[in-house]
This record gives C-alpha cells, sequence and structure tokens, in this order.
C-alpha cells in the first residue's frame, strides 16, 4: 500500500458537482489513468462505486454516490491526450451506463502488454511485478466498495490501481514504437471503443444461447422470444438474467410446453424464487412465443469435422505468426475469428466478411495467415 494517513493527497476526494468540475477543468487536455471499483453481485448493471483518476503529480477519488452531473468527466475524456486503463472492458461498461461516454482515445496496458509478446490477459498486479519488480497489496480484492467511509487500505488499493499505470503506458508506448507495433495496439483499442459503443440488441440476445444451434425453427423461435423477455426484464429490474430464468430452463421450455408452474420447477428445472416470480409470466410468454410466426435468424452451427482440420491448420500458422511478432496469438486471430473466417471462405451466406480481413489485419497478418492452408 502506497498512502496512509497524513501522506494522503490533499484535495483527493471529489465529492461534488462543483468539484468534479474543478478537476475537469485542470485535468483538460493532460493523459489520465484511470480505474474503477464496482460491484454487480446481485444486478444485471454493475454499479459505480468510485473512480480513480491519476494525472502527472495529481490523484483524485470520485466518489459516484455524491454526482448527479457527470457532463465534467465527460468532456475530460474527451479532451485528454488518452485515456489509460489496465483490461478496459468492464470499466467501459460501467461508464457507459453510469456516466453516458466512452473514455477515448484508450490505452490498453494489458493489450499493449500482450502486443509487446509479454503475456496474454496479464493481471495489472502481474504487469507492475514484471517491470518494476513491486508486489501490490491484493487484500482489498473482495472488499464493499460500496460502503462508506472507505477505510485507509482500501483507499491505498484503490490509488495503487492508477499510480503504476502512466509509467507503465511509457514504458509499453516505447516498446511497441521501437518494434512498429504502436498503431496496431491503438486500432485494436479503437474496436474496443467501437465494441462497447451499444449494449447487445434484446432480439438478438438468443444468438448467445449456448446449445440454440440444436433446436428446429420452431423451437428456436420460441427460445428467441423468451430471451428477448428475459433480458428485457433483467435490465428493467436490475438483476442477473439467470436470477429471471437459466439458459437450460429455456432450451427445455422450446422444446416442450408446459401446463403450469409447478411443471416449470418439477420437470422444466426452474427454481423455486424463479418460479414464485416469473412463474406464470413466464408461462404467459410461451404462450406468446407459440403465436409468434416470425422466423428468426439460425444461430451459427459448430464447424464440420473437415473445416476443424482447416482450423488446427489455421492455429498452427497464428502461433507462428505470433511467436515471429512476438505479440500474444488471439491478437492475430482467436479461435472464433479463424472459425469466422472458414466460415465465410466456405460461402456460408450468414457469414459477414470476417473482421480480420478489414481492420489492421488486413494489411498485416491475414494474407499470411491463409497462404499454404488448404480448405
Amino acid at each position: 500500500m502506497r498512502y496512509r494517513g497524513e501522506q494522503v493527497i490533499n484535495n483527493l476526494w471529489i465529492t461534488s458537482n462543483q468539484e468534479l468540475e474543478a478537476l475537469a477543468a485542470d485535468l483538460t487536455g493532460s493523459i489520465l489513468a484511470i480505474d474503477t471499483e464496482f460491484t454487480r453481485r446481485t444486478t444485471y448493471y454493475a454499479k459505480l462505486a468510485l473512480v480513480q483518476i491519476a494525472s502527472g503529480e495529481r490523484r483524485a477519488l470520485i466518489d459516484p454516490l455524491k454526482i448527479s452531473d457527470w457532463q465534467p468527466l465527460r468532456d475530460l475524456f474527451v479532451s485528454a491526450e488518452t485515456n489509460i486503463f489496465h483490461a478496459a472492458l468492464e470499466d467501459l461498461e460501467v461508464f457507459r451506463k453510469d456516466v453516458g461516454a466512452l473514455p477515448e482515445p484508450l490505452f490498453d496496458t494489458q493489450i499493449a502488454a500482450a502486443f509487446c509478446g509479454l503475456g496474454d490477459s496479464l493481471s495489472y498486479a502481474a504487469l507492475v511485478e514484471l517491470l518494476h519488480e513491486v508486489q501490490l497489496s491484493k487484500a482489498e480484492t473482495q472488499s464493499d466498495w460500496m460502503k462508506r467511509p472507505l477505510s485507509e487500505s482500501q483507499i491505498g488499493y484503490a490509488l495503487d490501481d492508477v499510480e503504476w499505470l502512466q509509467q507503465i503506458h511509457q514504458e509499453l508506448a516505447s516498446r511497441l514504437q521501437v518494434a512498429d507495433k504502436l498503431e496496431w495496439m491503438q486500432q485494436y483499442c479503437d474496436q474496443v471503443i467501437e465494441n462497447m459503443r451499444k449494449e447487445t440488441d434484446p432480439n438478438r440476445a438468443y444468438l448467445r444461447l449456448k446449445g440454440g444451434w440444436k433446436l428446429n425453427p420452431d423451437e428456436l423461435r420460441v427460445a428467441a422470444h423468451l430471451c428477448r423477455w428475459r433480458e428485457i426484464s433483467a435490465r428493467k429490474l436490475d438483476k442477473p438474467k439467470n436470477w429471471i430464468v437459466r439458459d437450460q430452463v429455456i432450451l427445455e421450455v422450446a422444446r416442450r410446453v408446459p401446463k403450469d408452474v409447478s411443471e416449470l420447477q418439477s420437470r422444466f428445472g426452474l427454481e423455486a424464487e424463479s418460479a414464485r416470480r416469473y412463474g406464470r409470466q413466464l408461462l404467459g410468454e410461451i404462450e406468446i412465443a407459440h403465436r409468434d410466426a416470425e422466423e428468426v435468424e439460425a444461430p451459427v452451427q459448430p464447424i464440420s469435422g473437415e473445416q476443424r482440420k482447416e482450423l488446427k491448420q489455421l492455429q498452427q500458422r497464428v502461433e507462428s505468426l505470433a511467436q515471429e511478432a512476438q505479440v500474444a496469438n488471439r491478437l492475430i486471430a482467436s479461435k472464433s475469428d479463424l472459425e469466422a473466417l472458414i466460415r465465410w471462405r466456405a460461402e456460408d451466406p450468414r457469414q459477414d466478411k470476417p473482421a480480420m480481413l478489414s481492420d489492421w489485419r488486413a494489411d498485416t497478418f491475414a494474407a499470411d495467415i491463409i497462404e499454404g492452408v488448404t480448405p
């Protein structure tokens, strides 16, 4: 822990709209190192509990429980020279929902480390230890960040989460610049931001239903309707989706029609609490779904046996290219990237052009991946 008692920097806490406005004015145009603390154990959306910012010698802890106007932070994001995070995805989700803006341009040190060949999906603590031989405390990992006041231990932990980001950003950016990979990394981060701009369309939630591809068209239509209802309900109630109805229950009721709430529990596996709260509504939605005649897009099926052989060839090619370029394999092409490529090459009419053929990889790795691989 780096901060205790009187060592805590003056003017650390931002607990009003006016203080946030003043902070944003002070830091306009700066390089920002940012992290958040949040909780989401019992909710659909993460609850923002703390925003930590470091810029130069300035440190600030923003208390979201005291802020009602986030416009200054939105303006600060836009004005920043860069916004540094580590493993930013969950932070971005929270900012999109609670702040109403995404911090861009983004520099994600976890992604940068992977482009530097330092390891894939390194934790912040592991990266700090790797680069600076400093071990950060993990004492507050499971802490309750919604309680007030925060303890000195929590404050120290929160500040440590941004303390090293500025220096690590400089180090990794320098390595990437020398290796001619900085633009690759930045384009990757830009795509992360782009992918985060919108929430999943509830009408397409069923496409993430594990095993949904096994359903016939009539069953799939029911499953699609129920997934849409569950997604909308979970957001409205701010409850985890599985607290309303689990995937397996949706699959079962898509195949067989339950007679009543009791059977939903006994034969379809709906938990007692879900049956009590949502059982009757679920039965009503099943009835509506069976009356719906609209066709839905079929989910992508697993690749065939022959295509799996091609996948293995492609994965070997990606591994070779990754070793040569000293980057993590998945940055060049993940398994899902390669499966999309295989389907597209097979002229599956449902498949859009794979991202790797149109993003930063199109002019760097795509041709080399495909070259010499027999479909």
